[in-house]
């Protein structure tokens, strides 16, 4: 299943790197780079398409397979440049209709203003679903960014969005939103807590996929020493409401959508570069629309090499 919100990770993980001091591996101390590939497996007891309001009522089991490059240099004193590249790939047991294949990339330019860090955030994801064209998803990001004292870090940004559904284009949209992160640091890196809220809409090609959201999400990340390395553990909780602004044909009304989710996860080091990571969600999806309205458990295993 592709979620979009996907590409707000973009932004958390360069948002946090912004925030850490920066370690060059390069004999210029100005380029870092790093890599990652995993493989594991993933259980989901509703497999479907929320992008599509597809469901098959029915659960799976499902390889997953990953890998991300992620690039940083900074060519001057005050400037920041950091690239991506995430592959992904899921494959089930039993639903191959509903395979996944996503790459998504990014770029990103920050300069540090001294008063506030100044930056533009470009995401691009195209997917594939069971083997075919999907969507092909952009974002475009200006923010600012201040750290206020030694525990509070703020982060304001406008998104500009536009999706392209390639196998249904009365789907296509773009959309405008206002975002704002505020980090409280417990104990610095080693324990922090999130908090967020979007508001913005959607302008789609067809008029019953027109659309308001608003959402809010909080979360709690600890690191902790465990066998000889640093063990992470997340959780959160997030609520997303979208308003559809046009009479939705299949009900006859105005469609109205609220998201209600739960997760935790935890990356433990097993021996050098290798890492376990196991995760949880529970989605509780509540909407006028029959097809949308269904609850959902996803849990997920697999290993990690990180270097």
């Amino acid at each position: 299943m592709l979620r979009t919100r996907n590409s707000h990770h973009f932004a958390f993980t360069m948002l946090l790197a912004s925030m850490t001091p920066f370690h060059a591996h390069a004999d210029d101390d100005v380029f870092e780079i790093s890599v990652e590939a995993s493989a594991g497996m993933t259980a989901d007891s509703n497999v479907g398409v929320s992008d599509l309001d597809q469901n098959t009522g029915e659960g799976d089991i499902a390889a997953i397979f990953g890998a991300k490059l992620n690039l940083e240099a900074q060519p001057a004193a005050r400037l920041v440049l950091r690239a991506n590249y995430e592959f992904s790939q899921t494959e089930h047991q039993d639903f191959n209709a509903f395979d996944l294949q996503t790459h998504r990339g990014s770029a990103e330019a920050e300069y540090d203003f001294k008063a506030v860090k100044a930056g533009v955030l470009y995401n691009y994801v195209h997917a594939r679903l069971g083997g075919d064209g999907f969507l092909d998803y952009q974002q475009f990001s200006p923010y600012i960014s201040r750290l206020v004292g030694k525990r509070l870090f703020l982060r304001g940004a406008y998104a500009f969005t536009d999706k392209n559904f390639l196998s249904d284009n009365a789907r296509d949209a773009t959309g405008h939103a206002g975002q704002i992160d505020a980090f409280i640091f417990l104990d610095g890196l080693s324990r922090y807590v999130i908090l967020g809220g979007e508001l913005g809409g959607e302008d789609a090609l067809d008029d019953q996929f027109d659309a308001n959201k608003l959402g809010f999400k909080a979360r709690f990340i600890q690191r902790l020493g465990m066998l000889g390395g640093e063990s992470k553990l997340r959780a959160g909780l997030k609520f997303d409401r979208k308003d559809f602004t046009s009479i939705t044909e299949s009900i006859g009304e105005e469609r109205e959508d609220e998201v209600f989710s739960a997760d935790a996860r935890i990356e433990t080091p097993v021996y050098g570069p290798v890492a376990i990571n196991l995760g949880y969600e529970y989605r509780d999806r509540a909407s006028n629309l029959p097809s949308a309205d269904f609850d959902e458990h996803v849990g997920e295993i697999k290993l990690v090499i990180s270097y």
